[in-house]
């Protein structure tokens, strides 16, 4: 099975990974709910058993050691897919020198979003501006498989990602986490199980002064299987 980066206005669709047979497809999305924007497609006959992300996290949530294995996973296959192309279905192009730019590199940075980020005063980010229909006024902007985002702030981001925090129920929370976002950190609940309602709040904006986040670049392809969950 083939993990697939969809398009975005200025660059084609492409192969990121490959996952063999036994193994399962499936990224940190799974946990913190962000929208897809890589698909699986298969080559040869097989079967495909389908686990919705609640049915995962409930899981996870029962079973400790399931949930470590999974989640470190996880985390390798984010780190992996950060350095190959499927980051090029997430561009970020803004000033050097932008406050609204560098709020918008800190907020991705924080969620360990997959991206680029282009600079508009070198050549590649003139050319990626270029390709995408965006002028200065724009800035910064967000490149997205169908969409592309002009005056991009971390809140309209975590919009269109589906990362904004939105309260399922009218209930009371027994939890309220502030900042759980961060896959790093996950609470561990000892004693007698029960049904725990959480209430999660993820900051849209990054708080205090950001502090400069180094940019991560992809310039050739790669294909490579995701790491072993193990």
């Amino acid at each position: 099975m083939e993990v697939v980066r969809t398009e975005t206005a200025d660059v084609p669709a492409a192969t990121v990974a490959a996952v063999d047979a036994g193994g399962f497809a499936g990224e940190l999305n799974l946990l913190t709910g962000q929208n897809v924007h890589l698909l699986c497609r298969v080559r040869e006959g097989g079967t495909v058993y389908r686990v919705p992300p609640e049915r995962l996290r409930q899981l996870m949530a029962n079973d400790a050691e399931l949930s470590d294995i999974v989640f470190k996973a996880l985390i390798a296959r984010r780190e992996l897919l950060q350095r190959s192309t499927a980051a090029q279905a997430m561009e970020i192009v803004g000033a050097d020198r932008s406050a609204a730019a560098l709020a918008l590199r800190t907020y991705a940075a924080r969620q360990r979003l997959i991206h680029l980020w282009f600079d508009a005063g070198t050549p590649a980010g003139r050319a990626m501006m270029e390709s995408c229909g965006l002028t200065e006024d724009d800035l910064p902007a967000v490149a997205l498989p169908g969409a592309t985002l002009k005056q991009a702030t971390p809140g309209a981001l975590a919009d269109k990602l589906g990362l904004s925090y939105r309260r399922s129920s009218a209930k009371p929370a027994d939890v309220t986490i502030v900042g759980a976002a961060r896959p790093a950190w996950r609470p561990r609940f000892t004693g007698r199980p029960r049904a725990w309602t959480p209430s999660c709040w993820t900051p849209s904006a990054p708080a205090g002064r950001p502090r400069p986040v180094p940019g991560s670049r992809t310039t050739s392809a790669s294909r490579s299987a995701f790491p072993a969950p193990i």
